[in-house]
């Protein structure tokens, strides 16, 4: 059996569609593996959705909810609906403001960890971030990764949120991560997945990186209005998109370290806009 191990597409839903095609066209897949953070940072989040609706419809599917379904699903809750056009929030309410009730039901049903058990196979433990939380970074050098591999009953743990593929093995057991299908580091023009085999008393991880159409998804950020929306915010991710580097936060990094030298506080990404138009100056890329 084949299972596609999709995680992270952050709306860039011409790197999903590339995916799809590449899964009915070359690969005998039988089943789809979700690991959330389909939403938010690209354009027109709800045609990602739709085109979940459909992946659904072709294969059985696995799916979990990530960080950014559930900054969503906070927002709605939030009785200060206090986004706006900014950098700071811009992008994530341009992503609400796209989404219907029934796609915000949908991410509400999701669980945040689930063990997917299939006929003859090995049980996979899947995740977006960590079993406990979705936005806990399990990197292959922090500790982390072997903690939860540790607790759990499961001998595979599949993970996203990090943006890179990576495998880690600890007490017999193993860790994969599919990379970021919609928004990868340390790849250029790519999108990347991962596509499991099961083997007698197991399952072996192959890393799939495709090329996609990326000038069409990068021409949607102006016609969607996300650019004005999301300002400098915007700007990085069409650059990292380009480049597979992770330029949100070095922005994101030195935008703080401007604001606390001025004593500004800063919560999350809550950054008057100015600090965010002098560390891309600074940086080069505004």
């Amino acid at each position: 059996m084949k299972v596609a191990v999709l995680s992270d597409i952050h709306a860039n839903q011409v790197a999903f569609l590339a995916c799809m095609d590449y899964l009915k066209k070359k690969q005998s897949v039988e089943a789809i593996i979700l690991l959330g953070d389909y939403i938010s940072d690209c354009p027109y989040p709800q045609r990602t959705v739709e085109l979940l609706y459909e992946l659904k419809l072709r294969y059985p599917c696995y799916l979990v909810r990530g960080n950014r379904e559930e900054y969503i699903l906070d927002y709605q809750n939030n009785p200060k609906k206090d986004w706006d056009e900014s950098s700071s929030t811009g992008s994530l309410l341009y992503t609400y403001n796209n989404l219907s009730g029934r796609e915000l039901d949908f991410f509400r049903s999701l669980p945040i960890t689930d063990v997917v058990q299939l006929e003859n196979c090995e049980p996979l433990r899947i995740c977006h971030g960590s079993p406990m939380d979705t936005r806990e970074l399990l990197f292959s050098d922090n500790g982390k990764a072997e903690f939860y591999l540790s607790q759990i009953r499961e001998s595979y743990l599949l993970s996203g949120h990090t943006h890179t593929q990576c495998e880690v093995h600890y007490q017999k057991k193993v860790l994969w991560n599919p990379g970021a299908l919609g928004m990868p580091f340390g790849t250029k023009r790519k999108a990347i997945f991962s596509i499991l085999t099961s083997k007698v008393g197991g399952w072996d991880c192959e890393w799939i990186q495709i090329p996609y159409n990326i000038e069409a998804e990068l021409k949607q950020f102006e016609e969607s209005g996300l650019n004005r929306m999301a300002k400098v915010y915007a700007l990085v991710t069409r650059l990292g998109l380009q480049t597979g580097k992770n330029i949100l936060l070095e922005t994101v990094t030195l935008a703080k370290s401007l604001a606390k030298q001025e004593g500004v506080k800063v919560e999350n990404l809550k950054l008057p806009e100015k600090y965010w138009e002098e560390a891309a100056h600074r940086l080069k890329i505004l």
